[in-house]
Formats: C-alpha cells, sequence, structure tokens
C-alpha cells in the first residue's frame, strides 16, 4: 500500500478505497476517487507497486472474498475485514 501511495500521490483515503476493478497492472494504473471532486480518475503507479500488490493479495489467498467489487486492502488482523481509514491510522 505504501507503495502505491508513494509512487501515485494520491491521498491514503482514496487509496483505501481502491477496488479489485480499479487496478489494472497492464497499464500500471490505478483508479481512485478523489476527495474534492469525487470523480473517478486513473493514476499511474510504479511497477513495483504491483508486484508488493500481488504478493500481498497471495498472502490473503482463500481469506478473504474475491471479486471485481471486493475492496483491495483488508485488515491482517482477524478477523479479517475491509481496510478503513481509522483500522489503518490504528496498525
Amino acid at each position: 500500500m505504501i507503495a502505491f501511495w508513494i509512487s501515485s500521490g494520491v491521498r491514503a483515503s482514496e487509496l483505501i478505497g481502491v477496488r479489485q476493478c480499479d487496478v489494472d497492472p497492464g497499464q500500471q494504473l490505478i483508479s481512485v476517487v478523489r476527495k474534492g471532486s469525487r470523480a473517478r480518475q486513473q493514476v499511474p503507479a510504479s511497477a513495483d507497486a504491483f508486484v508488493w500488490l500481488r504478493l500481498y493479495q497471495q498472502e490473503l489467498h482463500g481469506l478473504v472474498p474475491r471479486g471485481r467489487t471486493q475492496p483491495v486492502w483488508w485488515t491482517l488482523r482477524r478477523p479479517l475485514q475491509p481496510l478503513t481509514y481509522m483500522s489503518a491510522a490504528d496498525s
């Protein structure tokens, strides 16, 4: 998550809302809902960020629901739940 935050320049609150369908590894883009305008915008991220994402997804494989509308980021403490801004701050 930090690799996406640094390389894309998006706000943490925007990054937390990313769903599976918002990630495009082939184009190295993620779609975020911008805080001010509430518009969905594609932003580039580093290749390393996508490598770290894939490793993270492998770690959670079989532990979290799959699907295009599911969130990308999950808490690592049990019970696993979608990551929120508050749970990220508590980590």
